[in-house]
């Protein structure tokens, strides 16, 4: 193609086809990538699950009268525990409950069953504390606290 500028003929640069570059949609970078981010996900999923499986850190029930250990009972064992004169808890399903307590109010008896750490069963008036623990006795952080 020519052109006239200035009074000059002038040969236009032929123009790039866009066409004839091809792009890949998958490099090997992305290929990379891809892998990482899958071994990455498949760990944070099956880490946990196996932590959990751990029969050492399988929680219990552990009693508290005025503020000293009273027992610590297995959440597996569907069982009933006399707490003193005045206090009874069930293990039920892995659920504790408290059935009967000789305090005025009986709040403690009414509140909702316990299953895991988030939760206790307090009896103000019989200093009693129902609470769950990990099997080795140690309280240990969880992901809010660090």
């Amino acid at each position: 193609m020519l052109t006239r500028e200035s009074g000059l003929l002038l040969e236009a640069a032929p123009r790039k086809n866009k066409s004839n570059y091809k792009r890949k949609l998958f490099t090997k970078a992305d290929a990379l990538l891809l892998a990482a981010t899958a071994v990455l996900a498949v760990f944070l999923i099956v880490f946990p699950v196996l932590r959990g499986m751990d029969a050492s850190k399988q929680p219990k029930l552990e009693i508290l009268v005025e503020n000293t250990r009273y027992g610590v009972y297995p959440l597996t064992e569907n069982k009933t525990i006399q707490i003193g004169d005045g206090n009874v808890c069930e293990i039920r399903d892995g659920e504790v409950f408290m059935v009967k307590a000789d305090c005025p109010d009986e709040i403690c008896v009414h509140s909702r069953p316990i299953s895991d750490r988030s939760r206790t069963i307090v009896c103000l008036p019989n200093k009693v504390i129902l609470q769950i623990i990990d099997s080795d006795g140690k309280d240990e952080y969880d992901m809010i606290s660090g």
